[in-house]
């Protein structure tokens, strides 16, 4: 099946754009895709041109912590319920912020009602609610695990996060894993959430990124723009290889 899918691939595409390291590793698994000319752009929001544009400063967002995304096992939510006791135990003051929905909606909702003060669901918001959210907290959890053949890629929390300068905290199951652990954030290997997840999360309320450090890792230009303008680049060589050769061909 894998040799069937390289094939058609091999045949069908002349360049590939990787938004990650780790998703060039997964699609250069398929037999035949290594060979295609590539190009890794990691995909990054780019970074605001204004500091104003940021939500919130560093003492407001103390302590705060957030969660955004559909609420099953595999986004690790299960993971950061059990784990958060702890947190609260050695940081009183810590609040945590799930927003989303999905299977385990109402499992996530009693487990909120038993400790108020310090866990707040608020369900599904609006893009521009989220993104103040986000930017009120000083980190956002997002302890991923493989699925299946489901694996976490560039996960849209995280670009959130980045973009109004918070820390994430991750697992290794993110395709950017590498390029996150590079720049001060946490990246736990997903084997080792359920005991090192709380003690990453204390570690990190108190020494969490300053939001300029956060927003001067990011590029100047949208990673998916400057993927476009990669691959229009290969598109335009190959159109003018193909009228030269054309040209030869009739003289």
């Amino acid at each position: 099946m894998t040799l069937t899918l390289g094939v058609v691939i091999r045949i069908s595409v002349d360049r590939l754009c990787f938004g990650s390291e780790g998703s060039r590793a997964t699609y250069q698994s398929i037999p035949m895709v290594k060979g295609i000319d590539h190009s890794v752009v990691v995909n990054l929001p780019a970074r605001p041109y204004s500091r104003s544009l940021l939500p919130s400063d560093e003492e407001s967002r103390r302590g705060r912590v957030a969660f955004v995304g559909v609420l099953e096992p595999r986004k690790g939510i299960d993971v950061l319920m059990k784990s958060w006791p702890s947190v609260e135990q050695s940081c009183p003051e810590a609040v945590l912020t799930i927003v989303g929905d999905g299977p385990m909606s109402r499992e996530v909702e009693q487990w909120s009602a038993k400790n108020p003060r310090s866990r707040n669901f608020v369900g599904r918001l609006p893009h521009s609610q989220v993104s103040s959210l986000v930017g009120g907290s000083a980190l956002l959890v997002a302890p991923s695990v493989r699925a299946g053949r489901w694996r976490e890629q560039i996960g849209l929390p995280i670009l959130e996060a980045l973009s109004v300068g918070a820390t994430v905290v991750t697992s290794d199951e993110t395709a950017l894993a590498t390029w996150l652990a590079a720049q001060g954030h946490s990246v736990l290997p997903a084997g080792e959430l359920s005991t090192e997840l709380a003690g990453e999360i204390l570690d990190r309320l108190k020494q969490p990124l300053t939001s300029d450090k956060v927003i001067a890792s990011l590029p100047e230009v949208a990673g998916r723009v400057a993927a476009d303008k990669w691959m229009n680049q290969g598109r335009q060589l190959h159109s003018e290889g193909s009228t030269e050769n054309q040209s030869r061909n009739g003289n």
